[in-house]
């Protein structure tokens, strides 16, 4: 649904509508981008696996928007969750991209924002 003055209603909530890719390049690469199944959470899993442990993925936990764990030990009660370098700002490797600046700054800062009630 959409709103006004560039807003949009996902899961129950407005947020800011993401701008136009600044060229076809941009375009590729962040629809490339994963949701899940990165690099970093298969080989976390990989060695946890081999190292005996068993877990589930992706299992949903119950709030009201819907998140999900990574990799959950769910009789532990442990949730652990892969955060990439550029979506959570981290201190060593981000790097706030040369356009659309003022689009990402707010993305990333929501990002935090949400990790932080998490």
């Amino acid at each position: 649904m959409s709103g006004r003055n560039g807003w949009v209603l996902v899961m129950s909530r407005w947020v800011p509508q993401a701008p136009a890719a600044s060229s076809d390049a941009v375009r590729r690469v962040m629809r490339a981008n994963r949701s899940a199944n990165s690099g970093p959470e298969r080989r976390l899993r990989s060695a946890l696996h081999r190292s005996g442990f068993r877990f589930r993925v992706l299992m949903r936990v119950p709030t009201e928007r819907g998140v999900r764990v990574d990799v959950a030990f769910p009789r532990a009660r442990l949730a652990v969750f892969v955060d990439g370098c550029y979506w959570h700002r981290c201190p060593s490797h981000f790097r706030l991209p040369a356009t659309n600046t003022d689009y990402w700054a707010q993305k990333v800062a929501r990002n935090q924002e949400r990790d932080r009630q998490d």
